[in-house]
């Protein structure tokens, strides 16, 4: 029951990871409503909670030696809540983007610490299937934000912020399920342990993992000009472009356990394999079904990457080091999000690519490359886990 009670509460905070797409629908309102904020100024309402994400994500670890990651999980719902809600009553532009770098403070402090909660509960198969658990409720979550905020904006600009109160059931899992627990104070000398040199798996992973966003985000910055562009369709078919890759992630996500306990460090080339035939897919295609076609295979890509890095994180770092590697991959890989953009522009003005379906096949290239390096990787893996079996074996 306990576990179940830990589950449950790991799989409530998910739901707040992917709160920006709330206010992604509402862009243009909020534009509309702030005419002398320039546009720019604007759309960094969705890129700020990310900018103090990082480092609130990096030096979660140290939080953690002064208070106990429940109430750091209860804190970070109380930011959610206040930097989500406030706009809607506030309508004053520099408070809101205030209230945004609250925002992502508190997801700052959700991303490392669940991740890190599931490590030191779990172990094995079952960390897996509750990593995967996890991320497939974060992507419903997305999903929810997707919808609700598109909903809430057509009423007005400030309701898309309504979302978030979400916050409130999810501060209600973690004050029940979750169990009390100090903060990680140590003895010196495992501090000094808990303070030292991360292995180079968990750096190699988080590079991975900035690799890999840097590619996936060539489809959210270039998916509703690619629909329009092409002629596809308009806003709304882009929209739900974006549904069927949270919805299908949702059930990616479900299927990753028992998918691990049969694939073990493979599971991290066929990931990227199939993200890579998404955007292949997408990029070649003609009509609105086939364009969703590919959309289904990211879903299902980024649901099993994730988990999958976090399960190699958990393995690779010594329990006492775990929120702090967790913390780093979070902080390096979340630069892949302001990363993409520029890379593939330099990269486009190199190469002359000019259209969105380029973009879309350049992204695909480079899942190719990671492909080979992640089945490299894998292979590495598997014959040190087969030599280790074998010792234990003789």
């Amino acid at each position: 029951m306990g576990k179940l009670r830990i589950k449950a509460a790991l799989c409530a905070v998910s739901m707040l990871t992917m709160g920006a797409l709330a206010t992604a629908s509402g862009v243009a309102d909020l534009a509309a409503a702030f005419p002398q904020v320039p546009v720019r100024l604007v759309q960094m309402l969705i890129t700020l909670p990310i900018l103090v994400q990082t480092p609130v994500t990096l030096f979660s670890s140290v939080f953690c030696r002064y208070i106990s990651k429940k109430k750091l999980l209860l804190l970070a719902c109380v930011l959610f809540l206040i930097g989500g809600l406030t706009p809607f009553f506030i309508h004053v532009f520099p408070v809101i983007m205030v209230m945004r770098c609250l925002y992502g403070a508190g997801i700052g402090l959700v991303v490392p610490l669940t991740a890190s909660l599931a490590a030191e509960h779990f172990e094995g198969g079952q960390r897996a299937a509750v990593l995967g658990l996890v991320s497939a409720v974060g992507m419903l979550g997305g999903a929810f934000y997707t919808y609700v905020g598109g909903l809430l904006s057509v009423v007005g600009w400030q309701y898309c912020f309504l979302a978030y109160l979400i916050g409130l059931p999810v501060m209600a899992a973690v004050w029940i399920c979750l169990p009390d627990g100090g903060p990680a104070r140590r003895a010196e000398t495992e501090t000094r342990v808990s303070r030292g040199r991360l292995p180079g798996a968990v750096f190699a992973v988080a590079f991975l993992s900035l690799v890999y966003l840097v590619l996936y985000f060539a489809y959210t910055n270039n998916i509703s000009l690619f629909v329009a562009n092409t002629g596809l369709g308009d806003a709304s078919h882009a929209g739900l472009s974006y549904s069927v890759v949270n919805g299908c992630g949702f059930a990616g996500g479900l299927l990753f356990g028992a998918l691990h306990k049969r694939l073990r460090s493979w599971m991290l080339p066929v990931s990227v394999a199939v993200t890579m035939a998404g955007f292949f897919i997408i990029a070649r295609s003609g009509t609105l079904a086939v364009l969703y076609a590919g959309s289904v295979l990211i879903g299902i890509g980024l649901a099993w990457f994730l988990p999958q890095t976090q399960v190699m994180i958990s393995a690779a770092a010594p329990p006492e080091q775990a929120t702090y590697a967790f913390g780093i991959n979070g902080a390096i890989s979340n630069a892949g999000q302001f990363l993409s953009a520029p890379v593939f522009g330099a990269i486009a003005a190199a190469t002359g690519i000019a259209t969105e379906g380029g973009m879309m096949l350049l992204a695909a290239a480079g899942y190719v490359l990671l492909t080979l390096c992640c089945l490299m990787m894998a292979g590495r893996s598997a014959r040190h886990t087969a030599a280790r079996d074998a010792g234990e074996t003789a």
